[in-house]
């Protein structure tokens, strides 16, 4: 898959909805990991520590989309990391990692509401779809 060009509107874009979103006095824990769950239950026992880990990986998740944005050169090693990491979770498939991300923009755009753009929904989509293709080639 080649790699989409990255430009500094797509970091601008997603900051700006996540500003829209603290505005809004929104945390994205809850409901994004309420979506998720609600889509696969079986994902649960999964997490040992609830309370830490979906904090810990709703970070994650924002933080190396916005580092992807910005053409951060950790971004695939670290992601090479995390897939072999997740490999001792159970057999995580896939296309899991590609649902969590959906889940992921689809949170944020429900937290954003009517101040959600199509170009928060193109940066944010622009990185998923990079940071899967790295999850791919590592998986």
């Amino acid at each position: 898959m080649a790699t989409m060009a990255v430009t500094v509107g797509d970091h601008d874009a997603m900051m700006e909805s996540l500003e829209i979103i603290a505005g809004r006095d929104h945390d994205i824990v809850p409901p994004f990991f309420a979506r998720f769950l609600s889509a696969h239950p079986e994902e649960e026992d999964k997490f040992f520590n609830p309370a830490t880990s979906y904090g810990t990986m709703t970070n994650e998740i924002m933080t190396t989309l916005l580092a992807l944005a910005n053409d951060e050169p950790w971004v695939e090693m670290v992601m090479r990391m995390q897939v072999l990491t997740h490999h001792g979770y159970g057999g995580i498939e896939l296309q899991r990692y590609r649902d969590v991300l959906d889940h992921f923009i689809a949170t944020l755009a429900d937290l954003a509401g009517d101040e959600w753009s199509p170009v928060h929904a193109h940066a944010w989509q622009a990185q998923a779809d990079r940071l899967f293709a790295m999850i791919e080639r590592a998986w």
